[in-house]
């Protein structure tokens, strides 16, 4: 089932929680462009640790037959490329 997103609108932020986040410097009427940019900043950092963290993944590197040389790996391109 594939959910509808526009039956869940998002709510803007009330001025009250940007200047809980933003703290004197809010309530002084003093907000700059960087203030803003670092809110927005640690809000999608919040939320992409929420929806997606950072996992790490492991890869090793596996070793190819003794047999698979050069000429082996090039008839396999031409053979991709050939579709």
């Amino acid at each position: 089932m594939i959910s509808d997103h526009a039956s869940h609108p998002v709510q803007p932020a009330s001025e009250e929680s940007v200047s809980t986040h933003l703290g004197p410097r809010a309530e002084r009427g003093v907000v700059t462009v960087d203030d803003l940019a670092e809110l927005y900043r640690s809000a999608m950092t919040r939320l992409l640790d929420q929806h997606c963290p950072v996992v790490q993944v492991r890869h090793k590197v596996k070793q190819t037959a003794p047999w698979y040389d050069a000429d082996c790996c090039a008839a396999r391109r031409r053979s991709r490329n050939t579709y």
